[in-house]
């Protein structure tokens, strides 16, 4: 499990000049500060077995990591919604597992990247 940090820094570099160098170091900073307590939402909701909470969850982080290059990450949340979807629980916490990796692999690459977006 890796992050294509070319892929990363190339899409960010686009939505930097598609709209503002500024708004997309406010968006990156929000998803790296937010993103870790919607993780544990995750967690939790399936702790308690609430696969639609969970699902849910999972699906609006996921379009975020999409936007951003995260292809792992966002593949991740993908197939732990589909258990949710699927009540598949045991399934769905496997997935977590790759979920909290590859987010620990992806912030240290955007947190580099966003540096030098100017």
């Amino acid at each position: 499990m890796s992050v294509d940090q070319l892929t990363v820094e190339a899409k960010l570099h686009e939505l930097a000049t598609e709209t503002d160098p500024e708004f997309v170091q406010d968006v990156v900073n929000e998803f790296l500060s937010t993103t870790p307590s919607q993780v544990v939402e995750i967690q939790d909701a399936l702790n308690r077995e609430d696969l639609v909470k969970a699902g849910r969850t999972a699906h609006s982080l996921k379009a975020n990591c999409a936007t951003f290059g995260l292809a792992g990450l966002a593949h991740a949340l993908q197939r732990l919604e589909h258990c949710c979807l699927n009540r598949q629980l045991a399934e769905a916490s496997m997935h977590l597992i790759e979920i909290k990796t590859s987010y620990a692999l992806s912030r240290p690459v955007l947190s580099e990247i966003l540096g030098r977006i100017r």
